[in-house]
């Protein structure tokens, strides 16, 4: 028969795997930013030049700062 203290065991034990998942899933997408980041810094193609270019025109036109 589940008592009391069973109950409060499995919330305890729901919040801590909860808390891990959360992390876990920070870690991944930091992760998965870096990949893509690092990815994208390495391309040089012509297509990708002119992006960086607007953007970064587009953001100077802001007066935001890269």
């Amino acid at each position: 028969m589940i008592n009391f203290q069973d109950i409060l065991n499995a919330g305890i034990g729901l919040v801590r795997a909860s808390d891990e998942a959360v992390q876990k899933a920070v870690v991944d997408a930091q992760k998965s930013f870096e990949d893509l980041k690092n990815k994208g810094a390495s391309d040089n193609s012509d297509a990708a030049i002119r992006v960086r270019q607007v953007l970064a025109d587009a953001l100077r036109a802001a007066g935001i700062q890269q």
